[in-house]
């Protein structure tokens, strides 16, 4: 069965070559002879080797944090000890790990879902631009509390839920001091925070659809990157807005063959195949006629739940699809022109009912750029408990570097957010946070007292696949219960009852 959703996928095998394959796309072009060249052996010879992935427990954990489930995750630039978290109902926590009861709640800046949040590093304070479902992008300052709103897409209010609008996604572009957001019909704004406006907006994807995620060059901070659930991910220059933007000190380039759109240009479909592209549109949304910022369209076969680019150079490019597939471009250039992707990875990842969408995340400590984290949805019987695992994943390859399972962890966590310093990884599941911590390999020496009693392993434990760890625990486990009366708060037969692990009440 393909997309590694049964006990009895093939593609579970964790071997060389099981689950992953390489696309078809346009070999003659010139990005991809530049991508070919730069990816030979013979110019990879200089880069550093892939670390050595450590093992990781979860060493300590937050129950029911938040009101309802986790949605976004991210660290606090200052203190590298606390990571926030946003939910479903607007909330918003930071969190001590180290302290593990320490947290603090922010209830009041947005209404529903919060989509986004990213760190304005331009700012003095610790300041972040979040997003959310209630149609609002706002600036939030963590440590007086206080927020800013800069855009709101339904100023009068609530009419019928056709015209209600969201912001489904956010990013924060350094070199062009603004914030980028995507809404819930397809268009993409970008705000300027100093004066708490919309700069410009441009109807990027098919009206209707949802941008549900962008990603930012690290060094080319121009170049944006949305996905869709028009089943695109989308390549545009964000200079090519309008002329507004020219009053902020942005000239947009010459036109060129890096700002045309592949539909146009060699290499892109013919005119018959864009006939059938226009007559496939999902959920009755608009045909999209393309835009001069846009340089290229990737096609997926569903909904794109995230994209990124690698974290230090930017030449990777990585989707997340519910067809449970993630894409990697080695060079971005191939990506630019149109090409498809150079692997496609299987893993199960497209169950969303009732969980935040998985997304895939890079390691930002990894100088090859090489390894991302993702949440699985099937489970795997460890000893009669079925557990979920957090899959670190060769983007270079598609192997397996690692799959971590704890017993203090059983159910799905599908927000998952690696520490930027230090061997730690967050997991958001349900309305519970939990955090991986490092363990010393067998051949490294223990600390003295770090060890818990012994917990009984089955026999397929023992010889698990190479990346899959026995389940010893080697390190001690805090737990702290932020809301322990919230049983006795539940009516009897109320909502949840029936649903599967790793649901929550919404």
């Amino acid at each position: 069965t393909l997309g590694h959703t049964t006990a009895t996928c093939p593609y579970r095998i964790i071997s060389p070559g099981f689950g992953v394959k390489p696309a078809s796309g346009p070999q003659g072009s010139l990005a991809r002879s530049i991508a070919m060249r730069e990816v030979s052996p013979s110019s990879s010879k200089s880069l550093p080797c892939p670390p050595r992935q450590p093992k990781f427990q979860v060493s300590a954990a937050i129950m029911k944090l938040h009101t309802r489930r986790v949605t976004v995750l991210e660290f606090h630039p200052q203190r590298e000890n606390v990571v926030l978290s946003a939910d479903k109902k607007g909330g918003i926590a930071a969190w001590d790990f180290a302290k593990v009861n320490e947290r603090t709640l922010y209830s009041d800046c947005h209404k529903y879902l919060v989509s986004g949040m990213k760190h304005v590093s331009w700012f003095g304070d610790p300041t972040f631009a979040t997003g959310s479902a209630d149609g609002t992008a706002k600036l939030l300052d963590l440590e007086c509390g206080l927020h800013s709103q800069m855009i709101d897409l339904n100023p009068n209010g609530y009419t019928t839920e056709k015209e209600w609008k969201m912001v489904n996604s956010v990013e924060v572009s350094t070199d062009l001091k603004a914030i980028i957001c995507g809404d819930s019909d397809g268009r993409v704004h970008i705000l300027d925070p100093r004066q708490k406006r919309c700069v410009t907006s441009l109807q990027l994807h098919k009206t209707g659809n949802k941008v549900c995620c962008l990603g930012i060059h690290p060094h080319e901070s121009r170049l944006v990157a949305s996905g869709s659930n028009d089943h695109t991910v989308r390549l545009f220059d964000v200079r090519g807005f309008c002329s507004r933007l020219l009053d902020e000190g942005i000239r947009p380039s010459a036109p060129g063959p890096s700002t045309v759109s592949p539909a146009v240009g060699s290499g892109g479909p013919s005119g018959d195949q864009q006939q059938q592209q226009q007559k496939k549109q999902p959920r009755g949304g608009k045909s999209h006629v393309s835009h001069p910022a846009e340089i290229a369209q990737l096609p997926h076969p569903r909904v794109v739940n995230a994209v990124s680019f690698s974290p230090i150079t930017g030449q990777r490019l990585l989707t997340t699809c519910q067809d449970n597939r993630l894409r990697v471009w080695d060079n971005t250039l191939s990506a630019c022109n149109g090409d498809g992707p150079n692997r496609e990875i299987v893993h199960s990842h497209d169950f969303n009912r009732y969980l935040s969408p998985f997304k895939a995340e890079w390691d930002p400590k990894d100088l090859t750029e090489s390894n991302f984290v993702i949440g699985r949805y099937i489970s795997e019987d460890h000893g009669g408990v079925a557990l979920h695992a957090c899959d670190i994943i060769r983007a270079d390859t598609g192997a397996y570097t690692a799959q971590l399972f704890d017993y203090n962890l059983p159910t799905i966590s599908p927000v998952n957010k690696p520490h930027p310093t230090r061997d730690l990884i967050v997991s958001g599941s349900s309305r519970s946070l939990f955090l991986w911590s490092r363990v010393a390999d067998d051949e490294d020496d223990v600390e003295e007292g770090a060890a818990v009693g012994p917990r009984d392993t089955s026999a397929a434990e023992s010889s698990a696949a190479p990346g899959r760890h026995r389940l010893q625990p080697r390190i001690p486990f805090t737990l702290y219960d932020a809301d322990p009366d919230s049983e006795k708060k539940k009516p009897k037969g109320g909502k949840g009852k029936g649903k599967g692990k790793g649901s929550d009440s919404d």
